[in-house]
């Protein structure tokens, strides 16, 4: 088998190769013979140690040095960065170096005087632009200690997160005064201010980015989670919707009528509501109301009787004026899934029903995840530090890098390697 397989592909390229566990490298060696180096075939494995480590995508950081230790000499390095600033890739080598003089060196390999892992540095390519502050090049990379560390991490989580909002408020303040933003090397080339999107708040879960958002809305900083996993069905507005589909469907239920129109986004003051109570030709212009949705509803469709009713009671334009775009987004991303849904549950009674079971599932049971907004470009960017594997930013914060979650006992299977890394 490994012979044909040979035949029908002689070389091979292993890209991202730092995502390879054991069995998968014994399956490549049983093939190609890795430390065999055979003149009628080629195996270039392509990959990056330092992922390896945290075990992304399962990879085994010991099969990666195996694999290292079988193509020995054939090795080649990329050796320069094309993404990050000059001084920002020598502040990485200048943390990594000083790191690599511990006893166990900079990634804890070191044994007996052998680290078969020890960190290189690299060269920079540079940008054409560098970040400015107050006319200064701020360093590339700082360094915040909390001097409260002994409290509990709730806390300590709460006050990194703070210190961080506060800090990108000051930033993006400067920015507005033009005194803090972008400025490249080419004299023709204009300065560019700070915007929120340049800024992205690493986080490890989902507690965490909680704290940072809201130390930033307390900041009056606008930010979006990108690594959000949240069903729409968690919105606050879907008990609003079924309120306004039990009402819709039973216009002569008064107690169903008057909790949909005391519903949040209806927006109708007390004195609104009081007066329906005491006013019966005006309740009853309110029942006719209902009974002309339920009627829509019947000829064209759940979601044309949402959108009218939204619309006859100002829904999106007092939503949009309080800057609440993602109750809209959720509302109207809850009306098209009903009208989907309502092509296998036929009639009023049976989509409501469908719809509060659907409603009392466990988070992250269901499938309907919130789209993403438009706006959510212009805002801080709160992401976790797997998510964020891959991408770029201009400005980084990593308000918990001091975190880190310990292994639980739960956390099966577990894994141990022996002197030899098996």
């Amino acid at each position: 088998m490994a012979q044909r397989i040979r035949a029908q592909f002689p070389v091979a390229f292993i890209d991202e190769f730092q995502d390879t566990d054991a069995i998968q490298y014994r399956i490549f060696d049983a093939i190609y013979g890795v430390r065999e180096n055979r003149a009628d075939t080629a195996l270039l494995l392509i990959g990056d140690p330092k992922q390896a480590i945290y075990r992304f995508r399962g990879a085994d950081i010991y099969t990666y040095l195996a694999a290292k230790a079988d193509t020995a000499p054939r090795h080649a390095t990329l050796d320069t960065n094309y993404r990050s600033s000059a001084d920002m890739v020598a502040a990485v080598n200048h943390f990594f170096t000083r790191a690599e003089s511990a006893p166990q060196a900079a990634f804890l390999f070191r044994r007996n005087g052998r680290n078969p892992l020890p960190f290189a540095p690299v060269h920079a390519k540079g940008r054409a632009e560098r970040f400015e502050c107050e006319g200064q090049a701020p360093p590339a990379l700082t360094i915040w200690q909390d001097p409260f560390s002994a409290a509990s991490a709730e806390v300590s989580e709460q006050r990194m997160a703070q210190t961080c909002a506060a800090e990108i408020q000051r930033l993006l303040q400067g920015a507005v005064d033009g005194r803090v933003g972008f400025r490249w090397s080419d004299p023709t080339e204009h300065f560019q201010p700070l915007q929120a999107q340049d800024i992205a708040v690493l986080v490890h879960t989902g507690r965490q980015a909680a704290h940072v958002r809201k130390a930033l809305r307390a900041c009056r900083v606008q930010s979006v989670y990108l690594s959000e996993r949240s069903s729409v069905l968690q919105s606050p507005i879907r008990d609003d919707v079924l309120r306004w589909l039990i009402a819709c469907a039973e216009p002569e239920d008064a107690d169903a009528v008057r909790a949909a129109l005391a519903s949040a986004a209806f927006g109708l003051s007390w004195a609104d509501l009081d007066a329906l109570l005491r006013d019966d030709q005006l309740w009853q212009q309110r029942v006719a109301q209902f009974e002309g949705y339920r009627e829509r509803w019947r000829r064209q469709g759940v979601l044309p009787m949402l959108r009218r009713l939204m619309h006859d009671f100002a829904v999106p334009q007092r939503l949009l004026a309080q800057d609440d775009e993602r109750t809209l987004t959720d509302a109207l991303h809850i009306a098209e899934w009903l009208q989907e849904a309502s092509t296998q549950w036929h009639g009023e009674q049976a989509l409501i029903r469908f719809f509060r079971e659907q409603c009392e599932k466990e988070e992250g049971e269901s499938d309907l995840k919130r789209l993403r907004l438009e706006s959510d470009s212009a805002c801080v960017q709160v992401v976790t530090i797997h998510k964020s594997k891959g991408l770029e930013y201009p400005l980084v914060f990593n308000p918990f890098g001091a975190s880190a979650r310990p292994v639980e006992p739960e956390d099966l299977p577990w894994v141990w390697h022996d002197a030899q890394g098996q």
